[in-house]
């Protein structure tokens, strides 16, 4: 059956890049939501320079649901500090814009992952001139500008990484299954 195995590409310039399940049960686009019918897909990854973003679906010829324009990219920041740098940084706040405005025009649904969720975006190192509303004002701010999706999830343990591996990878699935029908 085609539509069962799903290539998940990693940017090849992440620095603790997600791990992602050799399969993942999802619920069967084909049947009815309500029938609660799952069917098992199959991930693999591969390691790419991705232009925009850290993880993005491949266009696959076995995927039924494979756009030539593609739904959905994900961005992951781990630190308040990270997301200082790109949003209070003139010279990086360029970059992060220019990076934002990419992911707008050429994706349907852009989504920027804070893993460690709400406490990352609150929490600060002793050596850090942060202040974390500000940073988060105007992280949320360019992500209303720009169309783009925030999504905290909680957790930074190894266990908490594997859970936000497998909301990535169902999200990259589920809006290559909306938008490719």
């Amino acid at each position: 059956m085609r539509g069962r195995e799903y290539t998940i590409l990693i940017d090849k310039r992440e620095k603790k890049p997600l791990v992602f399940p050799a399969a993942l049960e999802i619920l069967d686009p084909r049947a009815l939501p309500t029938e609660q019918k799952a069917i098992t897909v199959r991930l693999k990854t591969r390691a790419e320079t991705l232009k925009t973003a850290d993880y993005a679906l491949a266009d696959s010829p076995c995927n039924c649901y494979a756009l030539s324009e593609r739904s959905v990219i994900v961005e992951t920041k781990r630190s308040i500090d990270e997301i200082a740098a790109n949003c209070l940084s003139l010279s990086k706040r360029r970059n992060f814009v220019a990076q934002l405005t990419r992911m707008s025009e050429s994706w349907r649904r852009p989504h920027l992952i804070v893993e460690g969720g709400l406490p990352t975006l609150s929490t600060t190192y002793p050596s850090s001139k942060v202040n974390p509303a500000l940073a988060l004002d105007a992280l949320q701010r360019l992500c209303l500008e720009y169309g783009v999706t925030l999504i905290p999830i909680p957790g930074s343990t190894p266990a908490a990484r594997r859970r936000t591996a497998d909301y990535v990878a169902r999200l990259l699935i589920n809006g290559t299954i909306v938008h490719g029908r």
